[in-house]
């Protein structure tokens, strides 16, 4: 099934509008989105805090010309650097993961998606905020597996092909 047309529990949607600071221009929106299951991790309060620090951080970098030429150069607001979560783990902590291989001496494997290790929730979060999955952190390609009724169940991971 894919994931465009699967149904979720829980759907968290945040619209925020930034004015024009001038007549008869309409304002721009930011709209940003977010789904999930039981079981996947974060509580609804978490996802929410994400969006709403997601979409403040869009607002920062919006290239919204009235305010830009408003504001005097010296009290512009500097870029603020990406949110962590949103940064993929350092490859020593996804190491400390409890994998389980697919084969005996392989090095792909997979783990429990929902795990409460600070290391699983920044690998979760980030592979959520990817456009398309697998992705590649280091020497390994990541994505969601599970069965059908439940296919983000899990982390799996494959070495990436070497050339």
């Amino acid at each position: 099934m894919s994931q465009s047309t699967r149904e979720w529990k829980y759907s968290l949607t945040i619209r925020k509008h930034i004015p024009s600071g001038r007549q008869y221009v309409p304002a721009d929106e930011i709209v940003t989105s977010v789904r999930w299951d039981d079981g996947e991790g974060l509580s609804w309060h978490e996802r929410f805090q994400g969006l709403n620090e997601a979409t403040a951080q869009a607002i920062r970098e919006w290239l919204n010309t009235a305010v830009v030429a408003i504001a005097p150069e010296s009290q512009r607001p500097e870029p603020t650097p990406t949110r962590p979560e949103l940064k993929p783990p350092a490859e020593a902590e996804i190491e400390r993961l409890p994998w389980r291989p697919y084969h005996e001496g392989h090095s792909a494997g997979w783990v429990f998606q929902n795990l409460e290790d600070p290391g699983a929730k920044q690998l979760n979060a980030y592979l959520e905020a990817q456009e398309k999955l697998p992705a590649t952190i280091g020497k390994y390609r990541y994505r969601f597996s599970g069965p059908e009724d439940n296919p983000r169940m899990f982390i799996s991971r494959a070495p990436v092909e070497k050339a």
